[in-house]
């Protein structure tokens, strides 16, 4: 409840739901948001802007970075779900939080091999532009020489001797 500043808290421990009534505070959140996943974050969890998701009953998802109990930064995904007032849920929204640290990380190890691969394929077709360009000239010459002796050979009325001397050359 954004009035009473109260939230529910639902936790797993070994396997059993745990519920919380506890004070939140949105200054929690922001101190603990990593400052490059802030910005439109934290605006879209200013007071209006949540009391219309709320009104609304909408969804927010977001991902980012926060800190956890040991002050390290992990990626965390959010779901604020906008919700009607119950004797179960007296408070006007549900906060889900899952941590996907380790698949954030397996895609950032992922983006990285991506990058290095297309970098090393860059690197070859430059050294095959560059080889091609360097043997054009050196296999140019020699075949610019065989097709000329082989289009005199096959002109006509040419004696069979000159012919042979265009064809040993």
């Amino acid at each position: 409840d954004m009035d009473q500043r109260r939230c529910l808290r639902y936790r797993l421990d070994n396997g059993v739901v745990i519920r919380e009534t506890m004070d939140h505070d949105m200054g929690f959140f922001k101190k603990n948001v990593h400052p490059d996943d802030a910005g439109p974050i934290l605006s879209s969890l200013e007071g209006e802007a949540l009391r219309k998701l709320i009104r609304e009953e909408g969804e927010y998802y977001f991902e980012c970075r926060c800190r956890d109990e040991a002050s390290r930064y992990r990626w965390y995904a959010f779901t604020i779900q906008g919700i009607p007032r119950t004797k179960l849920h007296p408070y006007a929204f549900i906060l889900f939080r899952r941590d996907i640290d380790a698949v954030k990380r397996n895609e950032g190890t992922k983006e990285q091999a991506l990058e290095d691969a297309l970098e090393a394929a860059q690197r070859a077709s430059s050294a095959k532009g560059n080889f091609l360009s360097s043997m054009s000239h050196e296999i140019r010459t020699p075949l610019n020489a065989i097709i000329g002796y082989l289009t005199l050979a096959g002109l006509p009325d040419i004696p069979m001797e000159q012919i042979r001397y265009y064809l040993a050359q």
